[in-house]
This record gives C-alpha cells, sequence and structure tokens, in this order.
C-alpha cells in the first residue's frame, strides 16, 4: 500500500473509491461525499462482474452485448462509466469519483489516481451478496429481473446452481476488482503499487481514523452495517454449502488474508510514528 499521512493535492490528485459490492462500500461513498461535497464527487456506472452465466456462450453473447453497448457510449463522446447526468461534468476538478469498476476504468483524468477500496471475507460477501440481490427482488417484484433459482430463497440451492456453472462465471469479484483479473498475483501486485489504502471491512473504523488527515477531515465516522432483512429469518448455509463457496473463490480468500498483514503494517506504522518521542 502506498499510505502516506499527507493531505491530498487535489489539484494534482483525485481520490479514487473501488465499491467492491457488500463490503460496506454504500456506507464509505455516503461519509466520503457527505465530508468532500456532492458536487465535487461523482459516482459512476457500475462494472458487471456478478452475472451467473449457464454456458460460455451465453458468457460470450453477453460480453459481446455490453462491448456494443459501451462502444455507443464512447462513439457518443461519454466515458462508459458516466451516467448520462454526469457526461458534462469535467472530472478534472472533480475530488471524488465512486463506484463498482476495477482499478484503471475510471473515467478520464489527467490527475493521479489515489485508489482506496474496502475488503471482506469472500465467503461471508458472497452470502451477503444473495441475500442483497433477494432483498432487492422482493423490495421492487415488478422490476426485478433475477432468475428463477433466485425466487427459491434457498442459499444451499443456489450456491449448488452457481457451482455448477463456475467456469463460466466470475467468483473472484474481489480480486477483479483490485486487478483487473481473477489471479492473485495480479491484485497482490496492485495492492504493492497501485492502491493508497485498502482495508478488511472489521477495520473500516481504522481505516477511517488514517483517511481522515488525508483528507484534511478531523474525524470520519462510517456508518454501522445493517443485516438484510430477509438473512435474518434465515438459518445459515450448510457446511457443505460454505466449503463450495470457499472452493469457488480461492484467490478472493489469498487476497483477504493478504489485505488483512498488510493493513495491519501500515497502521501499526502510521500509529507508531505519532507516538511522541
Amino acid at each position: 500500500m502506498l499510505y502516506q499521512n499527507v493531505p491530498l493535492d487535489f489539484e494534482k490528485q483525485v481520490l479514487v473509491f473501488i465499491h467492491i459490492p457488500k463490503t460496506a462500500g454504500t456506507s464509505l461513498s455516503g461519509a466520503l461525499v457527505q465530508s468532500l461535497g456532492s458536487k465535487n464527487c461523482v459516482a459512476c456506472e457500475s462494472v458487471k462482474y456478478q452475472k451467473v452465466f449457464s454456458s460460455a456462450l451465453h458468457r460470450t453473447h453477453w460480453n459481446a452485448k455490453n462491448y456494443i453497448r459501451n462502444s455507443i457510449k464512447i462513439l457518443g463522446g461519454s466515458h462508459p462509466l458516466l451516467p448520462s447526468s454526469a457526461k458534462d461534468i469535467d472530472t478534472n476538478h472533480t475530488l471524488l469519483l465512486h463506484g463498482s469498476f476495477p482499478i484503471n476504468y475510471e473515467p478520464n483524468n489527467a490527475r493521479e489516481s489515489i485508489y482506496i477500496a474496502m475488503v471482506r471475507d469472500p465467503v461471508e460477501r458472497f452470502i451477503s451478496q444473495y441475500y442483497y440481490d433477494i432483498d432487492v427482488m422482493l423490495a421492487l417484484p415488478e422490476k426485478s429481473r433475477k432468475p428463477r433459482h433466485y425466487r427459491a430463497y434457498d442459499i444451499d440451492s443456489y450456491v449448488d446452481y452457481v457451482y455448477e456453472r463456475r467456469r463460466w462465471t466470475d467468483t473472484n469479484l474481489q480480486c477483479r476488482f483490485i486487478g483487473g483479473d481473477e489471479s492473485f498475483e495480479a491484485a497482490r501486485a496492485a495492492i504493492d503499487h497501485k492502491v493508497f489504502l485498502v482495508a478488511p471491512v472489521d477495520r473500516s473504523a481504522n481505516f477511517a481514523e488514517l483517511l481522515g488527515p488525508v483528507l484534511s477531515l478531523d474525524a470520519m465516522e462510517l456508518p454501522r452495517i445493517n443485516v438484510g432483512r430477509t438473512r435474518q429469518n434465515k438459518p445459515p448455509p450448510s457446511p457443505e454449502t460454505l466449503a463450495k463457496i470457499a472452493d469457488m473463490v480461492p484467490n478472493d480468500r489469498r487476497l483477504f488474508e493478504y489485505v488483512c498483514q498488510q493493513f495491519d503494517h501500515v497502521y501499526g506504522r502510521a500509529k507508531t510514528s505519532k507516538r511522541p518521542h
């Protein structure tokens, strides 16, 4: 990590928050927008990494449609991740770019990108994502496009469904957002050489503590993460289901362990430097 306890120079730098889904990113982006001012922040469109494909052909077809859609936006003079409401915004004067997109995918900017992110135990993140999607589907049934296997509301059955299709489905999502692909090595290289600060979600208070001085804030508090409504009423996944999830996210597991180790080192070094001599 490239963390330094020095205020950002927004004339030369822009803060870029990589919001990996279900890693307390909504809480963090909300706190950042409140601190920096909504007019100075741009929420970007999401890169869709979480679709479950039934076959290699299905994945190829979907990728082709996505490529065409993005190409049309580029030909129209807009970055694929910029929402239509922000197309006239000069991102060279924005303080914060945030959204669910990988490192180096952010809208064009003449300044240095200062990347921050949070990660989560990948098995827990997978389960949380499933129940979040269920909650959204129940809240907005008329807009839901979730396929039939979601409507069973059974985490064990859902994991079986995904596990059978894992060859064509993006599973190590946290590595993809941090490193650009599913490999742990790419994510570790990004952590070491590109990322300013990344922390596990259970260290969010310490994360905010380190980030505050960099943004010239006296303090920055993150709201508490709430458990989804549906999940509160459901039994936990079976041991077999947990094993299958773990088997699908081996690189994310390595990434999570690495981030925990590196953040401990960065936080310990920062606290030591503050002690009076």
